[in-house]
């Protein structure tokens, strides 16, 4: 998703403020993204099993090209399915939406079986900046909503959590004031206007606890 808005600030400001707000956009907002998965019982970082014509590291590449959102108040969730084909839209659940670069690639097909149906779990964190492997898998080991789900067999991904592609903006000078249009790019159904207003809360948050 495409879209544009504009913010008025003091003159000399705008450049400041701009990349303030770019920083912030790439780097303290929530993203849902996938940390781990297990493929049967006996994938690992190499294969997937022989029953599974892709590997373990192009079914991650397919993965990490995904991003989500999940209407649940949490910071992880889990994905069962039983499956000899899966495509990217079957990923989507009441609570879960995936998004990819192209819509059509929404229908693509990033997981095959030989025979049958075989088990896939996908393991999402909700966070910010960016996660070790290791990381990831301490906190799913330890997170009560995936303790539990947790094998021999799961494959722990290295995590950027970002749904914004480089944020750009221009600034206009105005007699006594500068108007600083921001165009950005969301891999998820968030437009410009509340991504900025999203960003302008961090920063006032972060003056407001350094200064009260």
């Amino acid at each position: 998703m495409k879209s544009s808005c504009e913010m008025k600030t003091l003159n000399s400001m705008g450049a400041l403020i701009g990349n303030v707000i770019r920083k912030i956009a790439l780097t303290q907002l929530d993203s849902w993204r996938p940390v781990a998965f297990s493929i049967g019982t006996n994938s690992n970082v190499i294969s997937a099993g022989s029953n599974v014509y892709e590997d373990t590291v192009e079914f991650s590449s397919s993965l990490t090209s995904i991003h989500f959102t999940v209407n649940e108040d949490s910071t992880a969730k889990v994905i069962t399915l039983n499956t000899s084909c899966l495509q990217v839209s079957d990923l989507e659940t009441a609570n879960v939406k995936v998004f990819t670069r192209d819509e059509k690639d929404l229908s693509k097909e990033i997981l095959h079986t030989i025979n049958g149906n075989i088990s896939l779990t996908i393991f999402l964190r909700n966070g910010k900046g960016s996660y070790t492997a290791k990381e990831n898998e301490k906190f799913l080991r330890e997170s009560p909503e995936t303790s539990a789900q947790i094998t021999n067999a799961v494959v722990y991904l290295n995590s950027r959590h970002c749904d914004i592609l480089d944020p750009g903006f221009d600034v206009s000078k105005l007699e006594d004031e500068e108007i600083i249009k921001f165009n950005i790019e969301s891999l998820i159904d968030k437009t410009a206007d509340s991504i900025v207003s999203e960003c302008c809360g961090i920063l006032y948050d972060s003056f407001a606890s350094n200064y009260n």
